[in-house]
């Protein structure tokens, strides 16, 4: 049987899963950077990634931007650097939330 805590980390993974799944949109609901669409003369092209901001990150996680950089340190999740500052490619962020989301459900599914 699963404790709350658990229950609560799935809620949480499957939370950021949908609030990131369409153009990076953050947990709270807001747009965190324009892409490109729209822009006059880019018509057939893909918008570039949208870039989060390690606060940004750690929200749609529920987690602390120290725990972020620890992610990035430890490889779990690819960061680049604008000017002197750190940022995160929604895509990637995407793929680690349907790997945490994975890992979480088979731990569920195998109780």
């Amino acid at each position: 049987m699963a404790n709350s805590g658990d229950s609560h980390g799935e809620h949480e993974l499957e939370r950021a899963h949908h609030s990131i799944q369409h153009d990076g949109v953050a947990a709270s609901g807001s747009q965190s950077h324009a892409t490109d669409e729209g822009c006059s003369g880019t018509a057939g092209i893909s918008p570039l990634p949208v870039l989060l901001r390690p606060d940004e990150v750690a929200d749609v996680f529920g987690v602390t931007p120290k725990t972020i950089h620890r992610w990035t340190r430890a490889g779990a999740l690819a960061s680049i650097k604008v000017g002197g500052s750190v940022r995160y490619v929604a895509n990637d962020v995407r793929s680690l939330i349907r790997s945490k989301l994975a890992v979480a459900l088979s731990k569920r599914d195998a109780r």
